[in-house]
């Protein structure tokens, strides 16, 4: 019994550190090579890590590669937010169980990155033509708000999940 509870501990303590170590990171671009594991391309300055909340503000337009950690793990109750006419290439962002906000902004954005669902994970767009481009795999289930364009862009294998999609 006190193994178990000793585990139990091990385990909430884990959830806690990865929650209160989170931080919202907004994209500046500043170090002008537009590769998203690079600290000076984000305010605060530091390399997004898995549990973090990324926007991507309006006013800049550029085509950013996810070349982060395969998979980048969104927090639990994290977003990832897209508010301009972007474009990002590469890599999987992993949706945890405990589900997370992917929101486009009011311009056409294009996002060819894979998504992972674990958990529940909900895309709302406010404007027509925002595109998620990637491959869609795992057990999660989306949920699909506003105008949405799934289409899994060149990609050699079709989405594969086993949720139910929400409309």
């Amino acid at each position: 019994m006190k193994r178990s509870n000793f585990a139990f501990l091990t385990i909430i303590n884990a959830l806690a550190v990865f929650t209160l170590d989170a931080s919202t990171l907004t994209w500046t671009g500043g170090a002008g090579n537009n590769l998203m594991n690079t600290a000076a391309n984000w305010s605060p300055a530091q390399t997004p890590a898995d549990g973090d909340s990324l926007i991507f503000p309006s006013g800049l337009t550029p085509t950013i590669t996810n070349n982060l950690s395969i998979p980048f793990i969104l927090g639990v109750g994290s977003s990832l937010s897209i508010l301009d006419d972007y474009k990002i290439n590469g890599g999987t962002f992993q949706v945890p169980s405990g589900g997370s906000t992917i929101t486009y902004g009011s311009n056409s954005s294009t996002v060819n990155t894979a998504f992972s669902l674990v958990g529940t994970s909900v895309f709302n767009s406010n404007s027509s033509g925002n595109t998620l481009g990637g491959q869609i795999t795992g057990t999660g289930a989306p949920t699909l708000l506003g105008s949405i364009i799934l289409s899994n862009g060149s990609s050699i294998a079709p989405n594969n999940y086993s949720g139910i999609t929400s409309v």
